[in-house]
């Protein structure tokens, strides 16, 4: 319990101390990116080029929509490392199980979102990363939540 209060108090004094020059990098950021620079907190993640040109066809639509900090695939699969590390080729896994998964459930995202929806899966993210230490939420729950919205959830 020591330990944990000495992180958070050393924590918010180094914030505090940065607070000034986090403005500055920002500017400096956005001045020197040649990225796309807007991001969203919920949208798909972004995929390394190579993989998504392989299936440039399927991923069109998530291209055209910022990127985000969460997504349903995130809820889903944010534990793939150990997924993938229990494989003799993890490259060759990610491309035939985990990217098409992914592929489907952003475009779902893509064409279904609602602030309902944005609103939940931010709630379970922060849910997932802080509260529920090895507790899963899973892409079910996601789904029920979406099939609360009106006209409810095309799979």
């Amino acid at each position: 319990m020591m330990k944990r209060s000495f992180d958070v108090i050393v924590s918010g004094a180094g914030l505090l101390v940065l607070l000034p020059l986090l403005p500055v990098a920002a500017l400096l950021i956005k001045l020197d990116s040649e990225g796309k620079g807007e991001m969203s907190l919920v949208g798909p993640r972004s995929e390394v080029r190579q993989d998504a040109e392989m299936d440039r066809q399927d991923f069109e639509d998530v291209l055209t929509d910022r990127t985000g900090i969460t997504d349903p695939a995130f809820l889903k699969d944010c534990d793939e490392t150990s997924f993938l590390g229990s494989a003799a080729d993890p490259e060759e896994k990610y491309l035939r199980h985990v990217l098409p998964d992914k592929t489907r459930l952003a475009k779902n995202d893509v064409h279904h979102c609602a602030f309902y929806t944005d609103s939940s899966l931010i709630l379970k993210t922060i849910f997932k990363l802080f509260v529920s230490d090895r507790l899963s939420v899973s892409y079910q729950s996601v789904v029920i939540a979406r099939s609360d919205l009106p006209g409810g959830l095309v799979s």
